[in-house]
C-alpha cells in the first residue's frame, strides 16, 4: 500500500515536469550560470536542435563544475562542441564498419574451412569451446555457449534479412559467409570468444599480422584476450556513436583484463603510442584507443590513410574552425575535447606520422 501511494504521489509529482524551449533557455542562464542567452533568438534554436539533455549532461566533462558552466560558456559555444563531437564520431563510425565486414569474413573463413559449408555442422554446439568464466563456473560456461549458438541458430531460422532469408529460400544450405552478415558484432565476437584454439589462432594470425618472428615468446594465448579486447572496444565504442550515447566519456578499461604488454608492443607502433604511455596503459581504453585499434585491425594500407584523413578532417572540422572568425574558437573547442576524452593533444601528428610509415 505504502509503494502504491508513493507511486501516485511520483506520477503527480514528477522531479522532471515539462518545460518549454523558453523555460529551458532560462534554466541554462539562472540554473546552470550559462553566460546569458534569454534574450538570444539563437538559443531557441539550438535548444530544438539539440536536446537540452545533450548540452548539459553531454559534455560536463569539458564544461562544467559541480554542474555550472565555467565562465565564458556561451551557447554558441556548446553548439560548436556538439557539431565537432558530430562529426568526429562519424569519421570514427566508418572505421567500424570495415573493421566488423572484415571480422566476420574471417570468422566465416576459419569456421567453413575448418568445419564445413552446412549450417547444422558448422553450427554444432560440441564444435565450440567453453569460455573462460571464473565467477560463473562450468555451468555458466555451458550456459553462455549454449545462448551464443541458439541465438546464432534464431536468426538463421527466423530473420527475414537478406541475404540469409534468400539463402534459406533458394538454397540447400547457408553458408557462414552468408549468415554472418545478418547476425550482430557481439554475436560474432562471442562465437570467436569460444572457438577450438586452431581455427582461433588462424583466425588471430590473419587479423593481427604484427608478431615479430624476432619474439618467440608472444604466443596466440597471449593474443587472444588482445584482439577479444580491441573488437569490443570498437563494438562498445561503436554502439555509443549509434545510439546517440555518450561517446566522449567511453572507457573500456573494465574489459582489459592485464592485456600482455610485450604482444600490445609488437602491436602498437611507437608513433601512436609510447613506451610510458602503453606501460601505464594510457589512451588504450578510450577514444584514442579506439582510433588506434581501427588503425591495427583495418588490413589495407589505403583505407588506413582514407581512415586517417577523415579523422583529421573531423578534427580541423574544415569549413568552419578553418574560417577567421573560428580559428580561437575551433583551437578552444579541440583543446576541450581533448582533455575532456583524454586524447593526446598531439593525435594529429601521430596520426600522420603512423602514414608516413605505411
Amino acid at each position: 500500500m505504502v509503494l502504491f501511494f508513493r507511486r501516485i504521489s511520483i506520477l503527480s509529482n514528477p522531479d522532471k515536469p515539462f518545460k518549454t524551449f523558453e523555460e529551458l533557455r532560462e534554466i541554462l542562464t539562472t540554473g546552470h550560470n550559462l553566460i546569458s542567452c534569454v534574450n538570444d533568438p539563437n538559443a531557441l534554436e539550438i535548444l530544438k536542435f539539440i536536446p537540452y539533455y545533450d548540452l548539459v549532461n553531454g559534455y560536463k566533462e569539458a564544461f562544467m563544475v559541480n554542474d555550472k558552466f565555467k565562465p565564458n560558456t556561451t551557447i554558441d559555444k556548446l553548439f560548436l562542441f556538439h557539431i565537432f563531437d558530430r562529426a568526429f564520431e562519424s569519421a570514427l563510425f566508418e572505421s567500424s564498419v570495415y573493421i566488423e565486414n572484415y571480422f566476420k569474413n574471417i570468422l566465416a573463413y576459419v569456421i567453413a574451412k575448418n568445419y564445413d559449408v552446412i549450417e547444422t555442422k558448422y553450427l554444432d554446439i560440441n564444435n565450440f569451446r567453453l569460455p573462460q568464466l571464473k565467477k560463473l563456473g562450468k555451468s555458466g560456461a555451458k550456459s553462455k555457449r549454449g545462448k551464443i549458438i541458439k541465438g546464432i541458430q534464431a536468426e538463421l531460422s527466423d530473420t527475414t534479412d537478406n541475404p540469409t532469408a534468400f539463402y534459406r529460400s533458394h538454397h540447400n544450405h547457408v553458408p557462414p559467409w552468408i549468415l554472418f552478415k545478418n547476425i550482430t558484432f557481439s554475436q560474432s565476437i562471442g562465437l570467436f570468444e569460444i572457438l577450438p584454439k586452431t581455427p582461433r589462432d588462424e583466425a588471430i594470425n590473419i587479423l593481427l599480422p604484427y608478431k615479430s618472428p624476432s619474439s618467440p615468446q608472444i604466443t596466440s594465448d597471449q593474443l587472444f584476450p588482445i584482439l577479444l579486447y580491441f573488437l569490443t572496444l570498437i563494438r562498445k565504442g561503436r554502439n555509443q556513436i549509434a545510439h546517440n550515447l555518450k561517446f566522449i566519456s567511453l572507457d573500456c578499461s573494465k574489459y582489459m583484463n592485464n592485456l600482455n604488454k610485450a604482444a600490445l608492443r609488437q602491436i602498437i607502433p611507437q608513433t601512436l603510442l609510447s613506451d610510458p604511455e602503453l606501460k601505464s596503459y594510457t589512451y588504450l581504453n578510450g577514444i584514442y584507443g579506439y582510433i588506434m585499434v581501427s588503425l591495427i585491425l583495418i588490413s589495407i594500407n589505403v583505407v588506413k590513410a582514407y581512415f586517417i584523413n577523415r579523422v583529421n578532417s573531423a578534427l580541423s572540422l574544415q569549413g568552419v574552425f578553418d574560417q577567421k572568425e573560428f580559428i580561437n574558437t575551433g583551437n578552444f573547442i579541440k583543446n576541450s575535447y581533448f582533455q575532456a576524452a583524454n586524447i593526446p593533444a598531439d593525435i594529429q601528428t601521430r596520426l600522420l606520422n603512423y602514414m608516413k610509415n605505411l
